[in-house]
């Protein structure tokens, strides 16, 4: 039986141009019925819209018999084979890579161990190079941008805003998928298109990075891009430039 996915775009208004015509783009070897998500109960601009329309997008995956949910964001460019390779990856949930608009660091973040998250693999250049390297890599999260969710999961894992991070519904599904040991993949074969100010960001190309690398001087927790970032005496990361800047005066890191 070919399988059933229902893919969700959710919008305040509709998806961007490009957005729209990736998502017709997109092949599979099963049936797609797309969804147009416009459950926007509180009013535009009311960031509790975005918990409304991922509730609305599991009551219509699981209500519907499908064996998927693909959520593809308003402003989110997925390659044309994107839903074929998440779905062909197995898992019972599968990121697309895509960079985020407020920073040059990636979606997917390192998978450290099952009791929380870590940080985007864009902060450990040796681990984001095994990981691009093998091309399919166990993560903990991150971003509902471009990901396919298994129905299992759906019957699981219920929607929910974050506990120590607000309305971010993406990071409590990816902790509680951690605490439930589902199993999560960042897949670097979809490699998504993100659109800011009308400009088309891709991860790893066309761009200056304002990130430089520091060795650690000892063990410090910094916040970094609004994350709690675990600096462990001796490794070496990427990190803001200007915040790297800092913490070398103050004997944090050395700036390599």
């Amino acid at each position: 039986m070919n399988p059933r996915v229902l893919l969700y775009c959710p919008v305040l208004d509709k998806p961007l141009p490009e957005t729209a015509k990736a998502i017709k783009r997109l092949t599979f070897d099963g049936s797609v019925t797309i969804e147009i998500g416009r459950e926007n109960p509180y009013g535009k601009g009311d960031y509790r819209n975005v918990l409304a329309q991922y509730k609305h997008a599991w009551d219509m995956a699981l209500d519907g018999g499908y064996d998927a949910l693909l959520t593809i964001e308003h402003d989110i460019i997925p390659p044309s084979d994107a839903l074929e390779k998440l779905w062909q990856a197995g898992a019972p949930v599968v990121y697309g890579c895509y960079r985020f608009r407020t920073s040059n660091v990636i979606n997917l973040w390192r998978y450290a161990n099952k009791h929380g998250l870590d940080s985007s693999l864009s902060l450990f250049p040796d681990d984001l190079r095994r990981a691009m390297s093998v091309g399919v890599v166990k993560v903990s999260g991150v971003g509902f941008g471009c990901t396919l969710i298994r129905k299992p999961v759906l019957e699981k894992i219920k929607p929910r805003p974050d506990d120590d991070n607000g309305l971010s519904v993406d990071i409590a599904f990816a902790k509680d998928c951690l605490k439930n040991d589902i199993n999560q993949l960042g897949h670097f074969g979809v490699m998504c298109g993100h659109i800011e100010k009308g400009e088309i960001l891709w991860p790893f190309e066309n761009r200056q990075s304002p990130l430089a690398p520091v060795k650690a001087l000892m063990h410090v927790n910094i916040n970094h891009y609004g994350r709690t970032l675990q600096l462990v005496k001796g490794a070496r990361y990427d990190i803001d430039a200007e915040q790297a800047k800092d913490l070398a005066r103050a004997g944090f890191v050395e700036v390599l």
